[in-house]
């Protein structure tokens, strides 16, 4: 069962010029991966949020263990740039994807319930 939870505003880095309705969480349960071909599979590692424009880090989270990530609250007017570094230096060239702009399809209840299936 899900717990449904009202969203407050809570500022990231930016404060309010980045909040708001949208979310980016890959398609709406990003995953993240490590290895290739038949090697690949899920990763728990740090995701970096950035303003696309101004390169103004305003959040980091992990993914889960499945590979799952979720930023959300986000100002659906801007763009970001996301990227994932390996901490353990396995690999090293980050993933990153420029220009994202967020999905607004999901209201904040929804972007609260899909955020507790992925942390809990």
């Amino acid at each position: 069962m899900l717990i449904k939870q009202t969203i407050k505003a809570v500022p990231m880095h930016g404060g309010k010029d980045y909040y708001g309705n949208g979310a980016i969480g890959g398609d709406k349960l990003g995953i993240v991966t490590v290895g290739t071909g038949q090697t690949k599979r899920p990763a728990k590692k740090p995701v970096y949020l950035y303003d696309a424009d101004t390169m103004k880090q305003l959040k980091v989270r992990w993914s889960t263990e499945t590979g799952n990530y979720l930023f959300r609250c986000l100002n659906p007017d801007k763009c970001y740039l996301i990227m994932v570094r390996d901490p353990e230096k396995a690999y090293k060239n980050p993933f990153v994807w420029d220009w994202i702009p967020p999905d607004t399809s999901l209201s904040f209840d929804e972007q609260a319930e899909l955020a507790q299936q992925i942390y809990g």
